[in-house]
């Protein structure tokens, strides 16, 4: 019998010397190893059953919400021993051994060997899914999609494997996503951008990743054999946002494309996320070229451009570089002024910069705020000289940029410039493009009803482009709608005229009968001003009637015409 034990005692001390050499591997644990190990442990102690529970927290132990382990299980048997932790995260992991009443029980030597052995799975279990509490915390965000770290360690990896050359990184944000959240509600919001996260994951790959920027901005990389798909996906996909009943709502994004050159190393990666990928991707904002922008070196010589006008902004704008023209709106009926347009134009070194060449480069950061409450001062100040000089006087249009809308004293600001001039407020109206659909509705909201109980105008512009026009109508007060250019007709014969032609007449129908103004813009002939005048449109602006004017010229047009 001692030699019996003897022999156990030397098995053991083999089998757990290699036991703890294999829990202790710091990079590639052997699990399946492990496990035999226990298992002929197990037999060498004739236990009939191996349990382990890991719980994320105490209120999880509680309810008998944990994960079970077992590498050992012959049938059932009567609990001899059972061990607990507490981990520093509050997780709690347990584990507990079984005998059959029918098997010779433990004796005191094999019981501390067997609870020596229990002690350390129950350390090497606790010391694994503390790692992956770390790991989690360290790659995934709050919501459990993974963050910019996550990317990092990925093109570390490939980097080094030499994968990268044949890898896109795409850079893509979900459009009009504040309007799902406004329309669904938080709830079915979230279920959207996760679903939606996971599609884009799988079109992805294993070999890919996507991780989460923030709000829903995401970066994924992909192989390049995979891109069609991922873009595919990213252009417009039905996302379930209710499973119960299997609810679906479309969604699209704005998307920014590079292709990884074999140039690229290690150390240049965050250039391809910070840079190169993000100027593709304010591209594809703009809108210009679709929803999905390819980098090239174009786009980075337009940045250039982009950065050299942030810089020299402020100086410029100290200078009072800056000026306003005014291109006039007419009543079709009568043929007479009944407002003006206030458009920023920029003298620079002597020459004229055109408002393509600055307006979107400011529009970038809070840049674009300044120049629009300098040129609200500019109209206010010509506004109190004509009233000194007892001239004819119009409403004045003064653009307002979205940037405005996350600005909480954006009604005091106003009204303070105006008051500065002594201006009544019915001589001015703000204009908001259409993309101010993408801030939250109910700060819309609040904004123009702040401006009409200030007795100042409100009026959507460049109406027709946008995602959800009806939507930015329903439940605002706009005093008036200016329909974009792009859905008047150039004339009656081709086929997408005629269809603009139906399309431009139910949308004045539309504005009218709701009680609004309807102003179009860009009318520069005379088969659009007859085709508005049939639609029984109310107010015009364009090349047919006049371009913008100088401050001077549009004074003399006002005495004329008003």
């Amino acid at each position: 019998m001692k030699e019996k034990t003897t022999e156990q005692t030397e098995r053991f001390n083999g089998l757990f010397r290699q036991l703890v050499s294999e829990m202790t591997q710091i990079e590639k644990i052997n699990v399946l190893l492990i496990e035999k190990m226990l298992m002929e442990m197990c037999a060498l102690f004739r236990l009939s059953k191996t349990e382990t529970y890991l719980y994320n927290s105490l209120e999880d132990e509680k309810q008998g919400k944990g994960e079970r382990l077992s590498c050992h299980d012959t049938g059932e048997g009567e609990r001899v021993l059972f061990f607990r932790i507490v981990t520093s995260i509050l997780t709690v992991a347990t584990t507990a051994v079984y005998m059959k009443p029918d098997v010779r029980p433990l004796s005191d030597e094999e019981r501390s060997m067997v609870a020596l052995v229990m002690r350390t799975v129950l350390h090497f279990v606790s010391r694994n899914r503390f790692k992956r509490v770390i790991e989690r915390l360290a790659f995934y965000d709050d919501a459990g999609y993974r963050n910019l770290r996550s990317l990092q360690n990925y093109n570390r990896n490939v980097f080094i494997e030499g994968r990268h050359n044949s890898l896109v990184v795409v850079r893509y944000n979900l459009r009009h996503f504040s309007m799902i959240n406004r329309d669904l509600g938080r709830k079915a919001a979230d279920a959207v951008l996760w679903n939606h996260y996971k599609l884009v994951e799988e079109k992805a790959g294993k070999d890919g990743i996507v991780c989460r920027l923030d709000g829903d901005n995401f970066v994924a990389v992909c192989r390049k054999e995979k891109l069609d798909g991922l873009l595919a996906c990213l252009d417009e996909a039905n996302i379930i946002y209710d499973e119960k009943e299997g609810k679906t709502i479309g969604v699209s994004t704005s998307t920014g494309v590079y292709v990884i050159p074999d140039s690229f190393t290690y150390d240049t990666h965050d250039e391809i996320i910070r840079n190169r990928v993000f100027h593709s991707y304010l591209e594809s904002m703009n809108g210009k070229q679709g929803h999905v922008v390819f980098f090239d070196e174009n786009l980075s010589r337009r940045r250039e451009k982009i950065v050299r006008v942030q810089q020299v902004f402020p100086e410029a704008l100290r200078k009072k570089e800056f000026f306003a023209v005014y291109q006039p709106k007419y009543n079709i009926k009568t043929g007479k002024i009944i407002g003006a347009e206030a458009l920023c134009r920029w003298r620079h070194n002597g020459a004229l910069v055109v408002p393509g060449e600055f307006i979107p480069a400011l529009e970038e950061s809070n840049d674009i705020c300044s120049l629009d409450f300098y040129m609200l001062a500019n109209v206010c100040r010509d506004i109190r000289r004509w009233l000194d000089e007892g001239r004819n006087i119009v409403r004045i249009s003064v653009n307002l940029s979205r940037r405005h809308m996350i600005h909480r004293n954006l009604l005091e600001d106003v009204i303070k410039i105006i008051d500065e001039y002594k201006v009544p407020h019915h001589y001015i109206e703000f204009e908001c493009t259409e993309t101010t659909t993408d801030v939250e509705f109910s700060v819309l909201q609040g904004i123009v009803s702040g401006m009409h109980k200030l007795g100042i105008s409100m009026a959507v512009d460049d109406y027709g482009v946008g995602y959800s026009s009806l939507n930015l109508l329903r439940g605002i007060p706009w005093n008036a709608v200016k329909i974009d250019r792009s859905i008047l007709p150039l004339n009656e014969e081709d086929a997408i005229s005629r269809q603009l032609t139906v399309v431009l007449k139910h949308v004045i129908g539309v504005i009218k009968e709701i009680g609004m103004e309807c102003v179009v813009e860009g009318v520069e002939t005379q088969y659009q001003l007859d085709l508005l005048r049939q639609m029984d449109c109310d107010v015009v602006q364009g090349y047919i009637y006049d371009r913008p004017l100088t401050v001077e010229d549009f004074e003399k047009r006002m005495q004329t015409n008003c």
